[in-house]
């Protein structure tokens, strides 16, 4: 047997020391831990969007219910308003990315858990066992570098969703920063 045909069969085959009974506490504290996890994060995802969007959504009602008065009166703060309100709309529209991006992020963290169950689900099924333990035919489950890559992608869209997210919050303070040095500028 040639060292290349000796790595693919230790790939395609991989020990584990456990039994049964350890397995099925693995299977079940992955599926609670991840229910859990998810459900944390879906609150404070649901809390934060919410709490953006009402902020820069409000303000630029805000805005747009004083600009009905300040243009009536004297059109020098118009476009300190809409610069402003294009802070606000900004905002808006990157709390909206954060939702997406943020979606996207749990698609490939899923994925990255299904992968983990799949491997301990075929590992309760593995009926060879040995000294060092059982013995798991790895073929059909997707790589290392293929979880690896799952990881790192479901990493890359929860950073951009975080950034989105500071983004709205940054643009909320533009907005009041340009509305305030508008009014005490003229």
């Amino acid at each position: 047997m040639r060292k290349d045909e000796n790595v693919n069969k230790e790939e395609m085959l991989r020990h584990l020391s456990l039994n049964n009974e350890n397995i099925k506490f693995m299977i079940s504290y992955e599926e609670s831990a991840s229910k859990s996890l998810f459900d944390l994060l879906a609150s404070i995802l649901s809390k934060a969007l919410t709490l953006i969007f009402m902020l820069n959504g409000g303000a630029a009602v805000a805005i747009l219910a004083f600009l009905g008065k300040v243009i009536s009166d004297d059109t020098k703060y118009l476009y300190g308003i809409l610069w402003s309100l294009m802070a606000l709309s900004v905002g808006v529209l990157m709390a909206a990315l954060t939702a997406a991006f943020s979606y996207i992020s749990q698609h490939y963290y899923c994925q990255l858990l299904e992968t983990n169950l799949s491997f301990l689900k075929l590992a309760l099924q593995a009926e060879i066992e040995t000294s060092k333990g059982k013995v798991l035919d790895v073929s059909g489950l997707p790589s290392h570098e293929c979880v690896n890559k799952l990881r790192e992608q479901g990493d890359k869209w929860r950073d951009y969703a975080i950034y989105s997210e500071i983004g709205a919050l940054i643009m909320f303070f533009v907005a009041i920063i340009v509305f305030v040095i508008t009014f005490r500028c003229y």
